[in-house]
């Protein structure tokens, strides 16, 4: 999806040059009184003015213009971003706020998607990037030390939403592999010389990874059907067996979902009780799902979901801090147990008046 934002973007560069352009000429044809005929082979410009080149000269400060999307944090506490400085955006390191770029990915392609290891001796990350715009993207691990990369899928399937567990060891991510249709899960082995392992295989349905529980012995998926109707499964990583987390067949939109700190429940961005998404607390044992952030008129995204669980041991917090508002404090935002306090003072503090602190 985001390929094809990138693409779109550029077609509209392309329509806005074109246009202002025109009308540069045009205003030229008209105080001349005459409009140029031209053939270039099959090709015949009849009516159309030349190209103002200082116009577009003046427009090309616009369109030239780059953004920088946030990608995730090294143990080190810089920040991968994505960002472009030739033909595709590539991934950078800054090392500190307002801190000079480092290029890290030197590609043809763009590459907008990168997952680090959460330890903090990790050494490089994994990131996607397909070939040609075929779309087909396949996962890379790039060692920091040395910017060797290292493909990790077959090379000519789709790949997608890698995800590390806990330790490190083990990458999930989904994949076209079996049948080149349907979005199954693999799991790989990060040892030297491991290949991706089938553990989902989603027939007619698309089955994306999603987080892995603390022990690394089970991984939370979601079987997606539509925008307003997704399915949460918690899969055992060695037998493959899937366990519902509803069984009750409901009708419901996903935007996000994760492991609570402890690892006994699960957060969930969900529109089970209305137009917009909220956070609710779904607990597996019982199947009871309560609402965490809710009464909004506006979806909680994917962040507000994450915001819950701690960050791992090792890995800097100093960026994830919630000023304290209304008697939270910032050591409480950053417990699990007082989460729902912390999204609430958030959400005030975005939106005054909308919620009160609890």
């Amino acid at each position: 999806m985001k390929i094809l934002t990138l693409r779109r973007r550029r077609v509209r560069r392309a329509l806005l040059w074109l246009a202002c352009a025109a009308a540069g000429g045009i205003v030229q044809a008209q105080s001349s009184g005459a409009l140029p005929r031209l053939q270039a082979d099959n090709l015949v410009l009849d009516g159309i003015p030349p190209l103002d080149v200082a116009l577009a000269g003046r427009l090309a400060r616009f369109t030239s213009s780059r953004e920088a999307s946030f990608l995730d944090w090294l143990p080190d506490g810089s920040m991968l971003v994505s960002t472009r400085f030739g033909d595709a955006p590539q991934v950078h390191r800054v090392a500190a706020p307002l801190g000079l770029r480092e290029q890290l990915t030197y590609t043809a392609e763009p590459i907008t998607v990168a997952a680090v290891p959460q330890l903090p001796t990790a050494d490089g990350f994994a990131y996607l990037q397909d070939s040609g715009g075929d779309e087909n993207s396949q996962l890379y691990y790039l060692q920091l030390p040395d910017h060797g990369v290292r493909l990790l899928t077959d090379g000519k399937s789709m790949h997608g939403s890698p995800v590390w567990s806990r330790d490190g060891k083990h990458l999930a991510f989904y994949g076209t592999g079996r049948n080149g249709i349907d979005y199954d899960v693999y799991v790989l082995d990060m040892s030297a010389g491991a290949v991706p392992r089938l553990l989902v295989a989603g027939h007619d349905s698309a089955w994306y990874p999603l987080d892995w529980s603390l022990d690394g012995q089970r991984l939370l998926v979601e079987q997606y059907v539509s925008i307003n109707e997704s399915h949460l499964y918690v899969v055992d990583v060695t037998s493959g067996m899937l366990t519902a987390l509803d069984a009750s067949g409901r009708k419901v939109g996903i935007r996000a979902a994760r492991f609570a700190p402890d690892g006994s429940g699960i957060y969930v961005a969900s529109d089970e009780s209305g137009e917009f998404a909220e956070l609710r607390y779904l607990n597996p044992a019982t199947h009871e799902s309560r609402q965490v952030v809710g009464g909004l008129s506006w979806d909680i995204d994917a962040r507000a979901a994450r915001a819950v669980a701690p960050r791992p041991a090792g890995r800097s917090d100093q960026h994830a801090q919630v000023r304290p508002h209304g008697g939270a404090s910032g050591a409480d935002c950053r417990v699990g147990a007082v989460a729902a306090r912390c999204l609430r003072v958030r959400a005030r503090a975005q939106y005054p008046g909308a919620l009160d602190a609890e």
